[in-house]
């Protein structure tokens, strides 16, 4: 079930080592995640309700911040996957109060900058 948390880690293949990150500023868990920019974009998940929420990890700042727009398609969470490319973050399959979608799109997290 559903488990309150806030824990974040990455892992550094040239050291073989996870490192914690300071906590998103909501609990999220099944998101999907890609680096965009620079950045580590989680979006989407459930927390406990399904999201459409989006927020981005700044390495060199150490903080997150809220994405501006919110994860066209609505809410998704679990099953879907996120790969960064030129445009944006390519977000495919998932989950909804519907059932299983077998949509993608490319959304930017980031308008503008």
């Amino acid at each position: 079930g559903y488990k309150d948390q806030q824990t974040c880690i990455v892992y550094d293949p040239e050291a073989d080592v996870w490192h914690n990150l300071s906590p998103p500023p909501e609990p999220v868990e099944q998101a999907a995640a890609a680096e965009v920019g620079g950045r580590l974009v989680i979006t989407g998940g459930f927390s406990p309700e399904y999201s459409d929420d989006s927020f981005a990890y700044d390495p060199r700042a150490g903080k997150w911040e809220k994405c501006g727009q919110a994860l066209p398609g609505g809410p998704v969470h679990g099953l879907s996957g996120a790969s960064s490319h030129q445009y944006g973050l390519v977000i495919t399959g998932g989950q909804d109060l519907s059932g299983l979608r077998s949509s993608a799109g490319c959304w930017d997290p980031f308008p503008g900058s």
